[in-house]
């Protein structure tokens, strides 16, 4: 069944895609809450780059299209471009229906978020290598973890000759309330747009059980989520 009412958001349903707060950052993946966003359509982005535009949908921030990774009624996910500038920027979406007024919307240098899981609402964290979850696998003391994130801020060559990219701006990390003084890795997931990843070891003295990991960089912080700890 097709969708024909007109679209329509607020500026309060443009968000960090991971946390769901505002605001949302360049270089960050990006969501829109409203209504008949799709005019009936559901698609999702299977290649990189990104199109600009999905089953007839385009998101335009500062009247430009921007790269989009899914489209409903309810939700769109999107790519802020890296050198969109800090401060207020319009954002209008536009359907094969009609197109929203545009919206005044807040622009950070960054925003972090730390992507969960939604079945369960545990963090996107991974034992390092191994692709497992810590509810699957929970960490000891002393493990490595890959945390999944957005909106981090600029990035910068890792190393000569390298083909990674590391945030300007290095995070804080606290698990259980301990501070991490090990974070070997801070930058963009490769392979993946928007998508960033930070690598950090487990300290001494984090408690067994569900933990709180809080991530900040730059003065932002970003969403709690919990680890399991062994």
């Amino acid at each position: 069944m097709t969708t024909t009412g007109e679209p329509s958001f607020r500026t309060e349903g443009v968000v960090n895609a991971a946390s769901f707060r505002a605001p949302i950052a360049a270089g960050a993946l990006a969501t829109v809450f409203g209504l008949h966003l799709a005019a009936g359509a559901v698609a999702q982005a299977d290649s990189v780059p990104l199109p600009q535009e999905l089953a007839g949908v385009q998101v335009l921030l500062n009247d430009r299209p921007v790269p989009l990774v899914y489209v409903s009624d309810s939700q769109i996910n999107f790519f802020v471009p890296r050198l969109t500038q800090s401060g207020d920027a319009t954002l209008a979406v536009s359907t094969p229906v009609g197109r929203t007024a545009p919206v005044t919307i807040p622009v950070g240098g960054v925003a972090p978020g730390v992507f969960t899981i939604p079945a369960t609402g545990e963090g996107a964290v991974l034992i390092a290598g191994t692709g497992r979850l810590t509810s699957q696998q929970p960490a000891s003391p002393g493990d490595y973890l890959e945390i999944y994130c957005t909106g981090l801020g600029p990035v910068e060559p890792f190393q000569p000759g390298s083909p990674l990219e590391q945030t300007v701006h290095r995070p804080e990390i606290a698990i259980g309330g301990v501070a991490a003084e090990e974070i070997p890795f801070s930058g963009l997931a490769p392979g993946f747009v928007g998508l960033y990843q930070v690598n950090v070891r487990v300290p001494p003295g984090v408690p067994s059980g569900a933990q709180p990991l809080r991530l900040s960089i730059a003065g932002a912080e970003a969403n709690e989520v919990t680890v399991f700890i062994r």
